[in-house]
């Protein structure tokens, strides 16, 4: 039998525990194993393939397909977790290495996940901006326009607010000067 790429093995004996996956006993009877033949997994990366909500159909269909190892609600939350996170760092140019993941990550990445779908539910309600007038602060009216554009999403599941963020000052080095990883 042939040895299983080194991305493979990181994805199954590191990866796979962390989100609640068992990795013990024979090979063809470890759920990551099992896990990883029935969804074609290669590499923590191929993550940035699957969007968030889908967590719930893999880990329905790894119980259904393996009824004695059924998975949960963590597993579920953990997984949603994972694919949030590797979108996240993928979307910043940040690497992904599996072997750097932690279990916080992952609860970041659930936690980050749920507040991107409430916040996208609100944004979809939104029709315009507040209009400028001079009678206004300045001050409320810019906060309010931020604000509004942080509940609107584009693409990459980002904010579209990025678009209006105050200029930096000159020489200004983001792997320097930024105050976390989102700035």
């Amino acid at each position: 039998m042939a040895a299983l790429p080194p991305k493979v093995i990181e994805l199954r004996d590191v990866v796979l525990p962390l989100v609640g996956l068992t990795n013990a006993g024979p090979m063809p009877q470890r759920q990551t194993a099992q896990f990883l033949a029935l969804h074609g997994l290669n590499s923590v990366n191929n993550f940035n393939l699957i969007e968030p909500h889908q967590a719930k159909d893999m880990v329905k269909a790894a119980s259904a397909r393996h009824p004695a190892q059924a998975m949960g609600i963590l597993i579920q939350n953990n997984l949603t977790g994972l694919i949030w996170y590797v979108k996240d760092r993928t979307r910043r140019g940040l690497p992904v290495d599996a072997n750097n993941i932690v279990l916080d990550d992952l609860h970041r990445g659930h936690m980050a996940y749920e507040a991107y779908v409430q916040n996208r539910d609100k944004g979809e309600n939104i029709k315009a901006l507040e209009k400028w007038y001079d009678k206004y602060d300045y001050n409320d009216w810019d906060r309010k326009v931020t604000e509004t554009l942080s509940l609107v999403y584009g693409r990459n599941y980002c904010p579209i607010a990025y678009v209006i963020r105050p200029d930096k000052p000159a020489g200004w080095n983001p792997a320097v000067n930024a105050v976390n990883d989102y700035e």
